[in-house]
């Protein structure tokens, strides 16, 4: 019996500390560096919410101004479409006959007077979804990771093509090359 708990006491300690040395450190190498882009992604989404929000505000501001626009007389579709504005009102009523692209994305909004006390409202969106591009950027990480094992043409890049006369299976390269 003493022999037998000598013999699968190291096995034990081995597979402990494989488990919860190696395994949760590599876990870790890999997840730090996702955790760095999704700052990024968050920092590049406050800029781009900022950028945008500028650019509504700048579009709402000249579109107040137009003489057009005052009267009525303005093609807010053609306008609308030209400026990629996503929504656009004068008091409540909406002047962006074009349906909205993707109505589930962040409307930006920004408001300027007109000369008759009424208030414009331009509303942009974001030409790109960050959120969503950091979901797939971190579901591909991930699956990359999990489902990646090395496999023989991941080793036949670094050795020489074995074809003497014609093109290699494996890497597609002419005799040779590598």
């Amino acid at each position: 019996m003493g022999a037998l708990a000598l013999s699968l006491l190291p096995v034990v300690f081995l597979f402990a500390f494989g488990y919860a040395i190696l395994n949760r450190t590599i876990a870790k190498w890999f997840s730090i560096p996702a955790e760095g882009v999704r700052t990024n992604l968050v920092d590049a989404t406050v800029a781009l919410d900022g950028e945008v929000q500028d650019r509504a505000q700048a579009l709402a501001n000249w579109i107040a101004t137009l003489p057009d626009v005052r009267s009525g007389a303005a093609d807010f579709g053609k306008l609308c479409e030209d400026r990629r504005i996503a929504e656009l009102r004068i008091g409540a009523m909406n002047l962006c006959p074009a349906a909205d692209s993707d109505p589930g994305a962040k409307l930006l909004q920004a408001h300027a007077p007109l000369d008759d006390g009424r208030t414009l409202m331009v509303g942009l969106r974001r030409p790109v979804d960050l959120a969503l591009q950091e979901k797939e950027i971190e579901r591909a990480t991930w699956a990359n990771i999990i489902s990646s094992p090395p496999t023989k043409k991941t080793f036949a890049i670094y050795t020489s093509c074995p074809a003497a006369d014609s093109r290699c299976s494996s890497c597609s390269s002419p005799p040779g090359s590598r």
